[in-house]
């Protein structure tokens, strides 16, 4: 089922869009995306999964929400485009309320793909975020030929970002160039209130995590069937 997350900007301390975040109930367990996505894309069932989490996300942009969603890039084709396009067109969503989330690693696989998959959405009137932004090679040619909307920073950086001064260094170069080249920066997995406080020092845009908000289950989504 889908779970909704906040995220909040560091300036106004409001809510700005929220994340549909997949998850996997097993009688009293709940088990993150990480811990079943690797799998389900080498079934190939994460294109069901995604095909499902994007028909829900654009239920929520055609509502006035604005939404972001994971999508595995080994689901992004020719068909799933036609969908995502198909289904804008039917609900009227405005595709400014959606921000598609693709990680890192793979936008680094096949750069120019990545480049073609990116700038189709951007046709449709999508943003994109680049997920777990941080761990890959992507330099400054690539944030500018991407041209993303949004950098979350890997989460890594921001666990240990007030004890560790690598973390801290590996933030600063990240929302550097970010100011150069307009995309907007992210926090994710925000634990405590002081390393909040220091992502703002250090010019983060928005964050997201427990700290702010924990992920709760919509009541307004259909379940994966």
């Amino acid at each position: 089922m889908l779970y909704e997350q906040p995220i909040f900007g560091l300036k106004s301390g409001r809510a700005l869009r929220h994340e549909l975040l997949a998850r996997m109930i097993e009688g009293p367990d709940v088990i993150e995306a990480r811990d079943f996505v690797s799998g389900a894309e080498r079934d190939a069932s994460i294109t069901r999964i995604d095909s499902w989490a994007l028909r829900e996300a654009i239920a929520q942009a055609a509502g006035g929400m604005a939404v972001n969603v994971n999508v595995s890039m080994e689901s992004l084709g020719p068909e799933l485009l036609e969908q995502i396009e198909v289904r804008l067109q039917e609900t009227e969503a405005d595709p400014a309320n959606l921000v598609l989330e693709l990680r890192e690693e793979q936008l680094m696989e096949d750069e120019e793909r990545s480049r073609d998959l990116v700038w189709s959405l951007r046709e449709l009137g999508i943003k994109i975020a680049v997920d777990q932004f941080g761990m890959g090679s992507g330099g400054l040619s690539y944030l500018r030929d991407l041209q993303a909307t949004y950098l979350k920073i890997n989460r890594d950086f921001v666990r240990d970002l007030r004890r560790n001064p690598a973390s801290r260094h590996a933030v600063e170069a990240i929302v550097s160039p970010a100011r150069r080249f307009g995309p907007v920066t992210i926090a994710v997995g925000v634990e405590d209130l002081a390393t909040l406080q220091t992502l703002e020092e250090l010019g983060v845009d928005q964050a997201q995590g427990n700290a702010l908000q924990a992920p709760g289950p919509s009541t307004q989504l259909e379940r994966f069937a």
